[in-house]
């Protein structure tokens, strides 16, 4: 029983990308990593930032 809770803890409190599409104007040469570039659009609001699964079971 304990380890059925752990792992319904672990599996809630992992992370959930929501769907984003987003373009960088950028040369290809001086264009940042794609981790960069999606916390950049996270932060202009072209995206949405990961939130825990849980969250997500009361939707």
């Amino acid at each position: 029983m304990l380890t059925l809770l752990t792992a319904t803890c672990w599996y809630g409190l992992q992370p959930v990308y929501p769907d984003c599409v987003f373009f960088s104007s950028e040369p290809l040469g001086k264009s940042p990593s794609p981790a960069e570039a999606h916390q950049r659009a996270i932060e202009s609001g072209q995206c949405e930032p990961s939130r825990a699964r849980w969250s997500t079971w009361t939707d």
